[in-house]
């Protein structure tokens, strides 16, 4: 129950400050580590990062354009793929803040990353990078985000784009390098479990031809 008012109260939030004609480069949301977020060693929790990410992220969602497309456009949005680096540990009843943001935004997906920052000299603590597409409600089929986006602004350098030679970019071919491996993996272990059972059943056909 927790979870959905807080997820309520964030969208409120977004609705109170949006600006839906624009593409917010960028948002800060602030709170503080509570009980239910520590671990054993009272520090956030790896889950809850993810969980208070969640949070800041429909804040975002309906102050930016976002909001407005996934109303008009009867779409949704569905995380697919998640990297993570912990620096700095958040500690209980410790203010911290996540500056949310989009970095890119391609025909099959936007990539947001999120950075969260903790104590008065604002020190990193963690970052997030998100592959988020869209889909129909209707049939659950991906759309084509960037021609989607194009359609909301006039002025196509407002969408953002990880340009060569930046940190945007090589972040995110690093982060398509850990989707292709994860994409890798799971293909080869299916081959394999595919390899077996045909095997199995050669050994069976075999011993059945023995009798």
């Amino acid at each position: 129950m927790t979870y959905y008012i807080r997820v309520l109260y964030n969208i409120i939030e977004g609705y109170l400050h949006n600006k839906q004609n624009q593409n917010i480069n960028e948002t800060r949301w602030f709170s503080r580590a509570r009980l239910s977020d520590i671990d054993m060693f009272m520090h956030m929790n790896n889950a809850s990062y993810f969980r208070v990410a969640e949070y800041a992220r429909w804040a975002w969602t309906y102050e930016s354009v976002l909001g407005r497309i996934m109303k008009e456009r009867n779409v949704y949005p569905l995380v697919t793929l998640v990297s993570a680096r912990y620096r700095r540990p958040i500690r209980l009843w410790q203010k911290y803040e996540i500056r949310s943001r989009m970095i890119d935004i391609n025909d099959k997906a936007m990539h947001i990353q999120q950075n969260f920052y903790v104590g008065k000299s604002n020190s990193f603590a963690a970052s997030i990078l998100l592959k988020v597409p869209l889909l129909r409600k209707s049939d659950n089929t991906t759309i084509n985000v960037r021609e989607i986006y194009s359609e909301y602004f006039d002025d196509q350098s407002q969408i953002p784009t990880a340009q060569p030679g930046t940190a945007d970019y090589e972040a995110l071919q690093t982060f398509f390098s850990l989707e292709s491996f994860l994409l890798g993996k799971a293909g080869s272990q299916q081959n394999d479990k595919a390899g077996q059972s045909s095997s199995n059943s050669n050994t069976k056909s075999q011993d059945s031809k023995i009798e």
